[in-house]
């Protein structure tokens, strides 16, 4: 392995040439936008080296940049798109509400449709309310935890994201040691957070026996998105339901990446356990910003402030914006009628998984697939990872995580990040493009091979 690292090292600069030789005019805005953006960037994870690409346009699967380069897309808006770019529907939808108005700030029929269809895919939301991203979910869903159990801690699971939220922005990244991870962040914001690694029963069962009297929530993705795209275990998560049963607990699904995306019920149809509470995001908006948490009636009544005096404050300008409600209820509606859509999504990850342990093989160079139904890690480690720790801990050449990445982009496919590999398809991808991700990546174990 050590052979291969010391490849990447000889190959890094000829690819980055090759970057900035395909890239002129995408170069020239990221000078200008250094001038506009601290960084040159809207949000640090879509800088690339030597800078990023800058989109003009997108449709289905492709996106083309300001150089006329086109890209089978693999990360199709954070997630977002699982129907695709620009999908007709969508557009459509979209057009005819913008036509009616973009924003009312007056409640509208669309949002209780959006809700109600929302609600009969997903059994344990009783009762709804949106927001405008998964961040703000995040922190609603916990005040809520917070009000109704009287109780102040926090479990998460480590390498576990919940967007920007001051008390679950810890743990994220290795080496974990339970501190902020962004100056600006009080450690007191933390001060209530608890962390275990996924699937470990064993920290579950230590953890609630130490704090369970003062859990407000326990709050846990069905299958890590930052954290390597790991599914949780549904012995795990059973455990988890168990606990938070003992000790009243509110047990809360973060499903902003998995809903909607591994299937019309989400990680409670993947896990078939019922959360309490569910928090959602990206594909519910259908291409637009959107975010929503809901559960138990029981719950979710807190925030009735026509029957609680002293009632758990949520709103926000945009929450459940027309446009966005609009294209949310188109989304979900396709999916409803085309359930093949996450079949054929299943069909695509189990083919890499399959293929990319044959190319392994081929070349002996270590290489494993973690996910589920429209959401695949790839890995270089030394075993397949079944938590964020081994994710990170068992690399074997952490070089090799970014020389992809920058090779990938060369051969006209794109994927965040240059730390971690993560493809997000939507039903707009086929086999074809999985054979030919598949093919780069043997020409790219071929070249590193014989560097």
């Amino acid at each position: 392995m050590q052979d291969i690292c010391q490849a990447t090292k000889e190959l890094y600069p000829k690819l980055v040439n090759e970057a900035i030789r395909r890239t002129p005019k995408s170069r020239e805005l990221y000078n200008q936008s250094v001038r506009v953006f601290p960084g040159g960037v809207t949000y640090r994870i879509r800088d690339f080296d030597p800078y990023p690409l800058f989109i003009l346009r997108a449709h289905a699967n492709r996106v083309v940049d300001v150089d006329g380069n086109v890209y089978t897309d693999y990360w199709m808006g954070h997630g977002a798109l699982i129907l695709g770019h620009a999908n007709p529907s969508i557009v459509k939808t979209v057009s005819s509400q913008m036509e009616m108005g973009s924003h009312y700030g007056f409640e509208h029929p669309l949002a209780v449709k959006w809700g109600e269809v929302i609600k009969r895919n997903y059994k344990p939301v009783e009762m709804i309310r949106f927001t405008n991203s998964g961040t703000e979910a995040n922190i609603y869903a916990l005040r809520l935890a917070r009000a109704y159990t009287g109780k102040r801690r926090v479990v998460k699971i480590k390498g576990g994201w919940h967007g920007s939220y001051n008390g679950l922005h810890v743990n994220v990244h290795p080496p974990f040691t339970g501190k902020p991870e962004s100056p600006g962040i009080l450690d007191e914001y933390g001060k209530y957070t608890l962390s275990v690694e996924l699937n470990s029963i064993e920290e579950v069962r230590k953890v609630f026996k130490e704090y369970g009297d003062d859990v407000a929530a326990f709050v846990m993705e069905p299958v890590l998105g930052a954290g390597g795209g790991v599914p949780a275990d549904k012995a795990f998560v059973e455990e988890v339901r168990r606990q938070c049963d003992r000790y009243g607990c509110v047990l809360v699904f973060d499903e902003v990446i998995t809903g909607f995306r591994v299937g019309l019920n989400g990680g409670f149809g993947l896990l078939g356990v019922e959360p309490d509470l569910v928090v959602m995001g990206k594909v519910i908006g259908g291409g637009l910003p959107a975010g929503a948490f809901g559960g138990k009636s029981e719950i979710m009544r807190l925030l009735d402030h026509r029957s609680m005096v002293n009632h758990v404050f949520q709103g926000g300008t945009f929450t459940g914006n027309p446009l966005t409600a609009s294209a949310g209820i188109a989304t979900i509606k396709t999916l409803e009628d085309n359930p093949d859509l996450y079949e054929k999504l299943g069909r695509l990850h189990s083919m890499l998984d399959k293929r990319l342990s044959e190319v392994s093989e081929d070349y002996n160079i270590d290489i494993h697939v973690t996910g589920t139904t429209g959401i695949t890690g790839i890995h270089f480690t030394r075993k397949k990872p079944g938590n964020a720790t081994e994710v990170f801990k068992e690399r074997y050449c952490e070089p090799l995580y970014k020389l992809l990445n920058l090779f990938m982009r060369n051969k006209g496919v794109l994927y965040i990040g240059e730390s971690v590999a993560h493809l997000l398809p939507s039903t707009q991808h086929d086999e074809d493009d999985v054979s030919r991700f598949i093919e780069l990546v043997s020409e790219f174990f071929s070249l590193v091979s014989k560097a």
